[in-house]
């Protein structure tokens, strides 16, 4: 990007290379983004690793960037939910216990999800 364009890449710039490695399944390739690159690793980045660790079931890695996640932002309880739902789907049971615990004593909630539906006459929440 220097080279050819003149531009300094930033941490937008790599949050968008390690969503798209992640997406496609390159996670071992979407994290040495983060380690190889001189750039403080920031949640949208670590997000993004977990997301697709969610894709495709890195327990390994998910767990790396949850705890990344969890200490930027430890009130945030999704990253607890998806690292919990990344360990019910491998059956390890045991540690999405241990996540729901830890939300519990942190007294951290899922945040429910709901969509909309919009007529014309009015719009349904589920």
């Amino acid at each position: 990007m220097i080279n050819r364009h003149n531009i300094l890449p930033r941490a937008e710039h790599y949050s968008c290379m390690v969503d798209l490695f992640a997406r496609v399944g390159q996670l071992e390739e979407a994290y040495s983004i983060i380690c190889r690159n001189n750039i403080t690793p920031n949640a949208s980045l670590w997000g993004a690793i977990l997301g697709g660790c969610l894709s495709y079931g890195n327990v390994v890695l998910a767990e790396t960037a949850a705890m990344h996640l969890i200490n930027l932002n430890p009130d945030i309880s999704v990253n607890y939910t998806v690292l919990g739902n990344i360990y019910a789907t491998a059956g390890l049971w045991h540690k999405n216990c241990k996540i729901r615990n830890l939300m519990t004593h942190r007294k951290l909630k899922k945040t429910p999800g709901y969509s909309s539906v919009d007529s014309p006459r009015s719009i349904y929440l589920t």
